[in-house]
């Protein structure tokens, strides 16, 4: 299940978003794979297929939001600060795959449970980084591609200016309110149902 990151982007905090309009989107998760969907007051369930459909937007916005970064970056021979996270396999077999200069390593809970977890602080180059995108891009489909994607997060960096951050966020913002329209326009899958929706997205002066 894809985990709640509609306005903190990982790495990089793009919460400047601007003042709340007469759209607003919230959205939260319960079992089943359920989405709770919250337009302007109006609460729609998405289920099945309009489920998997925001798997897919949330998918699009992890990728867009990182490639929006590197771009910002822009220099691809910049050592840029990273953050991954996951069980100690995942870690271990991300290390493997991906050219990472590790600089801190911290296990909360034992590692080798589903329940522990370890995070790796390191640096990577821009351009590396670009090509680690491009390749899970080119794997949308494969379930540990996917993990990685959520897993990874480029780190508070001088190479990105607070403008920048801010013009990320409202790429984002527009993104996702377009694409949790389209889904709540098409019937396959989506319902009208009560709100119990906790997480907020609102939709700024875009």
């Amino acid at each position: 299940m894809v985990s709640i990151q509609s306005v903190i982007i990982p790495g990089i905090i793009i919460g400047i978003i601007g003042g709340i309009t007469m759209f607003f989107a919230a959205y939260s998760y319960y079992p089943e794979k359920h989405l709770n969907v919250n337009l302007n007051g109006q609460c729609y369930e998405f289920v099945d297929s309009a489920f998997s459909e925001y798997e897919k937007l949330a998918f699009e916005k992890e990728i867009m939001i990182k490639t929006l970064q590197t771009q910002a970056i822009g220099d691809l021979s910049l050592e840029i600060p990273i953050t991954f996270t996951g069980t100690n396999l995942q870690v271990d077999n991300f290390l493997k795959a991906i050219s990472v200069k590790v600089t801190d390593y911290y296990e909360q809970g034992h590692p080798n449970t589903e329940l522990g977890k370890v995070m790796v602080k390191g640096t990577m180059s821009n351009s590396e980084i670009v090509e680690f995108l491009n390749m899970i891009n080119k794997n949308i489909t494969d379930t540990n591609a996917r993990e990685n994607l959520y897993s990874f997060g480029i780190q508070p960096n001088i190479h990105i200016s607070n403008d920048e951050s801010h013009q990320i966020g409202q790429k984002m913002d527009k993104f996702m309110k377009n694409g949790l329209t389209s889904i709540s326009d098409n019937e396959n899958g989506v319902k009208n149902t009560e709100c119990r929706t906790k997480i907020v997205y609102n939709d700024g002066d875009i």
